[in-house]
């Protein structure tokens, strides 16, 4: 596991395997980023797997206050940059991740405005 500066706070982060795409786990609200434990294996091959603790959880950098969507949002795209993860990804979430996802899904991202685009599963 690793550290990082994003968006002025400190996220715990994984990233682990290798492959062309990559996937972003989420975890709920009072979750870390060992949510995804019991479903890594399945998700893994032939991906790269990108976790963090949000703003706020597991070991990331307390919160004093309240936050929203947009900053969440915010820390994963800057998670993102600053971690070298470019172009697409495919984002997963449950719960309040689910709503990060859902508001990352919308939010155009200002270094890579093609990298989010909504693809909604039937």
């Amino acid at each position: 596991m690793d550290w990082i500066e994003v968006n002025g706070t400190s996220l715990r982060y994984d990233l682990s395997g290798d492959g062309p795409a990559t996937l972003v786990l989420v975890h709920e609200m009072g979750g870390t980023l060992e949510s995804w434990d019991q479903v890594l294996p399945a998700l893994r091959p032939g991906r790269r797997i990108l976790r963090y603790d949000t703003r706020g959880a597991g070991q990331s950098e307390k919160i004093a206050g309240t936050v929203s969507f947009d900053v969440m949002t915010a820390d994963l795209i800057a998670l993102l940059d600053a971690v070298g993860i470019s172009g697409k990804v495919a984002l997963a979430g449950c719960a309040v991740g689910g709503g990060i996802v859902l508001n990352t899904g919308i939010t155009p991202c200002a270094s890579d405005s093609s990298r989010m685009r909504v693809r909604l599963a039937r």
